[in-house]
């Protein structure tokens, strides 16, 4: 029989947002979640956006610095927008800071085009080019010298010391094919974002057979889930208003994947996804400051995992 993964939930920190007051927001929302009990709390990662935002790996720092306990993850990580040898000594540099707490949340993007331009980066090659990274990464958390040579990066580097006490563990978001492969090939976790219960569960199916294609272990399954808790009335006006101003996309593009209402109403929801197999819930409060929305969240996660 196998053994069902352990249900943890996470929120996310406030690194967008037009208002943002500097760091101390995201060290004190940090604190909050901690205490109040949440796995891991979680960053964004753009270079430019539709809202101003402070850059992932620092703010990760920061909260860091500022917790002892809680996960730390990036949620998710745009490698291909970054130059990879930097990153790698980043990364390990944030496994220690956070004293082993560090989780890497992987993605491709490429909805943001400016970003793309600013860097000079082909977003066509953003696939191949966050393979070659993870790739790579794996053999630097190894901490012996690289000699590495893959589709868009080619190079040859001393070891890159102190390797972490322990490889981070990975989670690669995406929908795609290629991203389940992707989440086998190098990943502990896939996470999903924008799908129903059928989808996962259909995609728990295909990543166990890509596991058995790679010989590899199935990743756990993870879902972003867009919320605002409150009565229902209130909660959708919000919840309209971030997504028309964080993502400058109309609300209707987005409502069916949006829970707002009361804690059960959305705990309900999420049920359905908990027995498609999900074991991770990033819950991404849909407000301008998400840590008002913390406490009202964790009611929601212990509907679920009582439920």
């Amino acid at each position: 029989m196998t053994t069902p993964d352990k249900l943890e939930f996470a929120v996310t920190l406030p690194v967008f947002d037009s208002l943002l007051g500097g760091i101390p927001p995201v060290q004190r929302s940090a604190r909050l979640a901690e205490d109040l009990g949440f796995d891991s709390v979680w960053a964004g990662d753009h270079l430019f956006f539709h809202r101003p935002n402070h850059e992932c790996i620092v703010a990760l720092a920061a909260a860091a610095g500022a917790t002892e306990s809680i996960g730390l993850g990036a949620g998710v990580l745009l490698p291909a927008l970054r130059e990879p040898v930097a990153l790698a000594k980043q990364l390990t540099t944030l496994c220690h800071v956070s004293d082993g707490r560090f989780l890497l949340g992987v993605g491709v993007g490429g909805e943001y085009g400016p970003e793309w331009e600013a860097v000079g980066v082909d977003p066509r090659e953003r696939g191949a080019r966050t393979d070659d990274f993870l790739e790579y990464f794996d053999t630097v958390l190894q901490g012996a010298s690289t000699d590495f040579h893959g589709r868009h990066l080619r190079v040859t580097t001393p070891a890159m010391l102190p390797p972490p006490s322990r490889r981070p563990p990975v989670w690669v978001g995406g929908r795609s094919d290629a991203a389940l492969r992707r989440a086998v090939r190098h990943g502990d976790g896939w996470l999903s974002v924008w799908s129903s219960p059928r989808r996962i569960a259909a995609a728990r199916e295909d990543l166990a057979r890509v596991a058995e294609e790679e010989n590899g272990p199935v990743p756990r399954l993870g879902l972003v889930v867009f919320c605002n808790v409150g009565a229902p009335e209130k909660a959708l006006e919000e919840g309209r208003a971030f997504v028309e101003g964080h993502y400058a996309l109309s609300f209707e593009k987005m409502e069916k994947w949006f829970l707002t209402g009361e804690p059960d109403a959305i705990a309900e929801r999420l049920l359905a996804y908990r027995e498609a197999g999900v074991s991770l819930f990033m819950l991404y409060p849909g407000t301008r400051d998400p840590s008002s929305q913390f406490e009202a969240v964790r009611e929601v996660a212990e509907l679920v995992r009582t439920g």
